[in-house]
């Protein structure tokens, strides 16, 4: 049994995962092949190999996926016109480093295989995951650099060191740009980063009694602030002529987001409120009021969270279950936890999972007022952050359990 601790916590043991998961990732992409909507950026990368993008559009982040644009032109430097399979290649690539990441995090708050384990296997059948790895997308890669933001700012809230510290912030903050220019939906993650660093230099979180008092603050500040945006934003948008209407219009926010054009082939033959787009089933009628805004808001922040939608394949609702059942279940011990005053986590574990959620939290918001797409593609990036809150979970079911074993005979819980 000693001999097989010790293998488990070795680096022989993250090999072996990540090979795993490899093959049944670099499987999966072998069989499906190239994705049919992948022609966008071969083309755009053509246009850039040419010098047809306009300078403007290469230098502003909100106005297209340069970075992007530029990885796709480089495989078609290397590879010509079979540069679509080494974007697949990077694709996957991105996948077994945010695996990676993902192992290292969850190693570095726990001393135990288990979760590791658990994590691995969550990532393992994560169809939503797999599912992006065959198209010439942002997707995987985006995931990847999403994710590095909040494992260096997880990184830097542990450092004690001033200079490492301000090493770390640094490097974090020139990831987070490298990111606004893979995908422009920037807003999310830039603010996660301004979240974290203003929590990290303002707040003293450094005891068990001092977090949980933080964080029943901050959780009231932060409820009471979005219910207060949600209906400022709701108002706005349902006044066409308001200030933030207008705002918005100029930095891309379509209104179509809310409301289906008259004879489009998803609105059953009339004007609807959508939720999910292009999923008919999922939509209201069409807003007319604050009240009828703020009740989409809401109900595409739920179907954010969706497990499944009717309209997919028995295979996709399989995985989906496998995935999110006890994924959903081990965070919601997670989230017990970090409210709860004799909480069980370690430090680390409690910045990890404080910045976890509220990593997914933003994440959810922002695509409950912009949109939520057909295939939940948007919640990729919160993939990974799910999957640690199940692993710290986890952790803290071996704790209950270690805790019960011990108890006397004939205790009453």
């Amino acid at each position: 049994m000693q001999t097989l601790s010790k293998l488990l916590n070795s680096k022989l043991f993250i090999v072996i995962l990540l090979a795993t998961i490899l093959l049944f990732h670099g499987s999966y992409l072998i069989h499906t092949g190239v994705g049919s909507d992948s022609s966008g950026f071969l083309e755009g990368a053509d246009k850039f190999l040419n010098l047809e993008i306009e300078y403007t559009k290469l230098i502003n982040p909100t106005r297209g996926y340069s970075g992007f644009i530029a990885i796709v032109a480089f495989f078609k430097i290397i590879f010509g016109e079979t540069a679509k399979y080494g974007v697949l290649g990077f694709n996957l690539f991105c996948d077994i480093i945010t695996a990676l990441l993902l192992v290292l995090l969850i190693k570095r708050v726990s001393p135990h295989y288990v979760p590791i384990i658990i994590v691995a296997i969550l990532y393992l059948l994560s169809y939503e995951i797999v599912l992006w790895l065959s198209f010439v997308l942002t997707d995987t890669a985006f995931m990847l650099s999403s994710f590095l933001v909040l494992s260096l700012s997880f990184i830097s809230f542990s450092e004690k060191k001033k200079q490492r510290i301000l090493l770390f912030w640094g490097v974090t903050f020139f990831i987070l740009f490298i990111s606004l220019y893979i995908r422009p939906a920037f807003f999310p993650l830039l603010s996660f980063y301004i979240i974290a660093l203003f929590v990290f230099l303002t707040f003293d979180i450094s005891g068990p009694i001092k977090r949980n008092k933080f964080i029943r603050k901050f959780t009231l500040f932060s409820c009471l602030s979005i219910i207060v945006l949600i209906f400022y934003f709701a108002a706005s948008i349902s006044d066409p002529s308001s200030y933030l209407s207008n705002m918005l219009l100029r930095v891309g926010f379509d209104s179509r987001y809310f409301i289906c054009e008259p004879g489009s082939p998803f609105c059953e033959g009339e004007m609807r409120g959508i939720v999910v787009n292009n999923r008919p089933y999922t939509y209201h009628k069409v807003p007319v009021s604050v009240i009828d805004y703020v009740l989409i808001i809401a109900d595409k922040f739920l179907h954010f969270f969706a497990i499944y939608t009717r309209d997919y394949s028995l295979k996709h609702k399989i995985f989906n279950y496998l995935f999110f059942l006890p994924a959903y279940g081990l965070a919601l011990i997670t989230l017990y936890e970090i409210f709860r005053k004799k909480s069980k986590l370690s430090p680390e574990e409690w910045n990890l999972t404080f910045l976890s959620v509220i990593f997914v939290v933003i994440f959810a918001l922002f695509h409950s007022i912009t949109i939520l797409d057909y295939d939940w593609r948007y919640r990729l990036p919160c993939i990974p952050p799910l999957i640690v809150l199940a692993g710290i979970g986890s952790m803290q079911l071996k704790r209950y359990w270690n805790n019960l074993r011990k108890m006397p005979a004939g205790t009453k819980l």
